[in-house]
C-alpha cells in the first residue's frame, strides 16, 4: 500500500563549495540544496547580520557590488522553492548558494516583504539531527495525501515533503502515522472511491486556464470567453482540496483572488465594479498563478 524509506539514505549529500559569486547569465533558478547552507562569496565580509525570524539577513560586499544574503537552511525544501518562485515570477535577480539566495541591496525591501509571505505560510524543516523515515505517497491521488496532511496537523505531527514527493516524518513517530494510515482508505483501492492519479493533471489544465484567462482580463476586462473562464474555474478552484505541495493558508490566498476577481464580474447594480479595478483584480491572480504555471 505504501513503503517507507529511511529519510536520511535518501537526503543529497552536500556538495563542493562554490569557487566564485555566478555570473549575471547564471543568476536565477532553483535553490541548489547541495551545496554548502553557510556558503558565501570569496573575500566576502559580513558587515550586517540581523535575524529575519527564522531567516538570517547578511549584507556582503565581494568587490563586485553590495548584495544581501538570506540564509533559508531552517526553511522546509518547499517553501525555498516558493521563494524561488516568488522571485523569479517577480523578475528579481538572484543566485543561490546551497540554501543561500543572495539578491542586489537595492532589491533588499521587495525580497524582505517575499520573505515575510513565505514565513507567513511555511512550516519549519525537519531537523537533520533527529532520525526520520520515508513514506512513498508521491503517486498518491491528491485528495488522499490531503486527508493525510490534515491528519498529520491535527495530531500536531512536523513533516517534510522531500525533492521526490514523498513525505518525511521523525522516526519517533512512526507509531503515531503508521495509525493515522491505517485509518485512511487504501489509495491502491478500487473501492476506495472516484479518484484519480490525473488529479494533479487536472489541478494544473485548471491553473492555465485561469492563467491564460487573467492575462486577458487584465488588458481586456470585457472579455467574453475570459470571463465565462473565470466564473467557472473560481468554482472549481473553491470546491478544491489544497493540492499536494500547497500549504492550506497559500491554497486560501489562491482561491480568496480568483474569488475575487469572479465577484467583480459578477457585480451588479450599485456593486458593479469598474473596468480598472476589474483589469488590476485580473492582474493580481494572473501574477499568482505565475508562480505555478
Amino acid at each position: 500500500m505504501w513503503a517507507v524509506d529511511d529519510a536520511d539514505e535518501r537526503l543529497t549529500e552536500p556538495g563542493d563549495e562554490l569557487d566564485e559569486e555566478p555570473a549575471d547569465d547564471e543568476r536565477g533558478g532553483e535553490p541548489d540544496d547541495t551545496a554548502p547552507d553557510d556558503a558565501e562569496p570569496d573575500d566576502a565580509e559580513p558587515d550586517d547580520v540581523e535575524p529575519d525570524d527564522d531567516v538570517e539577513v547578511t549584507e556582503i560586499d565581494d568587490g563586485t557590488g553590495r548584495e544581501v544574503a538570506y540564509d533559508c537552511a531552517p526553511w522546509a525544501a518547499e517553501s525555498r522553492s516558493m521563494l524561488a518562485s516568488l522571485l523569479e515570477s517577480e523578475g528579481i535577480e538572484h543566485a543561490w548558494q546551497g540554501t543561500t539566495v543572495s539578491v542586489r541591496v537595492d532589491d533588499r525591501s521587495a525580497v524582505d516583504a517575499l520573505v515575510d509571505e513565505v514565513e507567513a505560510s511555511a512550516r519549519p524543516a525537519l531537523s537533520a539531527e533527529v532520525p526520520r523515515i520515508v513514506y512513498s505517497v508521491a503517486e498518491w491521488p491528491v485528495d488522499f495525501q490531503t486527508a493525510l496532511v490534515d491528519a498529520l496537523t491535527a495530531a500536531d505531527l512536523p513533516y517534510e515533503w522531500d525533492e521526490a514527493g514523498d513525505l518525511m516524518v521523525y522516526e519517533e513517530h512512526e507509531a503515531e502515522v503508521e495509525a493515522i494510515l491505517e485509518l485512511l482508505p487504501d489509495p491502491d483501492d478500487d473501492d476506495a472511491g472516484t479518484h484519480s492519479s490525473d488529479d494533479g493533471l487536472a489541478v494544473h489544465k485548471l491553473f492555465d486556464r485561469l492563467f491564460a484567462a487573467s492575462a486577458k482580463l487584465s488588458k481586456s476586462p470585457t472579455d467574453g470567453s475570459s470571463v465565462l473562464a473565470v466564473d467557472s474555474g473560481a468554482v472549481e478552484l473553491q470546491q478544491m482540496s489544497p493540492p499536494f505541495g500547497f500549504e492550506p493558508a497559500e491554497w486560501s490566498k489562491l482561491v480568496g483572488c480568483a474569488e475575487t476577481l469572479r465577484d467583480g464580474l459578477n457585480a451588479t447594480g450599485d456593486d458593479v465594479v469598474d473596468d480598472a479595478e476589474i483589469a488590476a483584480r485580473a492582474a493580481a491572480l494572473h501574477s499568482f498563478l505565475a508562480r505555478y504555471v
